[in-house]
């Protein structure tokens, strides 16, 4: 069996539970989208790429995407129509890595810490010049964040 591939996961939401209005979550079953499954429908639905760029931004096959892809519509189908609710499952990221771009310092920032990419400052120089090195290069302003899993 070969090894499993880093899939680049560009988009870390802020809300990770979805509920139908009105129901208490003590009488709703839960559907899981991965992280995996997000991604692929946000690069295909939200993003508007063909199925090869998205799996190239993914960094895995485009047949692999398509199953990733199938499935999360399977799922968010099956919520929506059967009233269930959807909880995306975090996977443990890593720690996002940074560059200044004014004095190249680099350093690592955990997930979690509650500061976006763009309210953030270079810790050497205070430069605002900063960019993401851990998600193939996309950075600030419309530019997806993003970081590695190995699944």
């Amino acid at each position: 069996m070969r090894p499993r591939r880093f899939r680049h996961i560009c988009h870390d939401p802020e809300v990770a539970f979805f509920k139908p209005q009105g129901v208490p979550m003590s009488q709703l079953e839960v559907v899981e989208l991965s992280d995996e499954e997000l991604e692929a429908l946000r690069l295909k639905n939200v993003e508007n790429l063909e199925q090869i760029a998205a799996a190239e931004r993914m960094n895995t096959s485009q047949s692999t995407f398509q199953r990733i892809l199938t499935s999360a519509y399977r799922k968010t189908s099956e919520a929506l129509v059967l009233g269930k609710a959807i909880r995306i499952a975090r996977l443990e990221r890593p720690a996002r890595e940074f560059e200044c771009w004014k004095c190249k310092h680099a350093w690592r920032e955990p997930f979690g810490t509650g500061k976006r990419g763009f309210e953030m400052a270079c810790p050497k120089c205070g430069s605002q010049e900063i960019h993401r090195t851990d998600c193939d290069g996309h950075g600030f302003g419309n530019q997806p964040w993003g970081y590695k899993t190995k699944q």
